[in-house]
């Protein structure tokens, strides 16, 4: 088994989150199993980084890309909370 590090400063991801993401934000991550974990790991970071409340949620892998998360997974957030699914 190989690890693979993420290296860099991360700007082209960081760049929507520091416009959108503020201090003390609610963020729901939302990922399936078969996606690679180190994007969301990345986006949790950043997130947690700028000083927002993060939760991952992982679920089984949808048959299609467009297909919504399950609704436990939405149920986790309300109108209050910022969700990135990705």
């Amino acid at each position: 088994m190989t690890i693979e590090f993420v290296t860099g400063n991360m700007d082209y991801i960081r760049r929507p989150f520091i416009a959108n993401i503020k201090p003390g934000h609610r963020v729901l991550i939302l990922s399936d199993f078969s996606h690679d974990q180190r994007v969301w790991q990345v986006v949790q970071s950043v997130c947690a980084e700028l000083g927002a409340e993060t939760t991952v949620a992982l679920f089984e892998r949808r048959p299609a890309d467009y297909y919504d998360p399950p609704s436990a997974g939405a149920s986790l957030s309300n109108d209050r909370c910022v969700r990135i699914l990705l």
